[in-house]
């Protein structure tokens, strides 16, 4: 992978593919804290043309929990349909 070598400090090749995997076969990915304990992200793909870019919520453990990330992931799908469709992509 060529990314910097601070990307790979506190994950492995195979933690970011595992992660990549995980957007394909669910639509979002969730880390509990493998950069930094206190850090948990969900993330959901914003695909428009050729372009992937991502919508990140940050938060603390008991901010992003078993409980909430449904939601959270809900919210995060509605946001990358609205920007899609701001920039003339509502089907991507």
């Amino acid at each position: 992978m060529s990314a910097p070598r601070t990307a790979w400090a506190n994950q492995q090749p195979c933690d970011f593919l595992s992660r990549v995997k995980q957007i394909l076969r669910d639509g979002f990915s969730h880390d509990s804290g493998s950069f930094h304990p206190q850090v948990h992200t969900l993330s959901v793909p914003v695909r428009v043309g050729s372009v992937t870019a991502a919508i990140t919520v940050m938060g603390l453990p008991g901010d992003i929990t078993d409980q909430t990330i449904s939601k959270l992931v809900r919210s995060l799908k509605s946001a990358a349909r609205e920007i899609r469709a701001a920039l003339g992509q509502e089907n991507a």
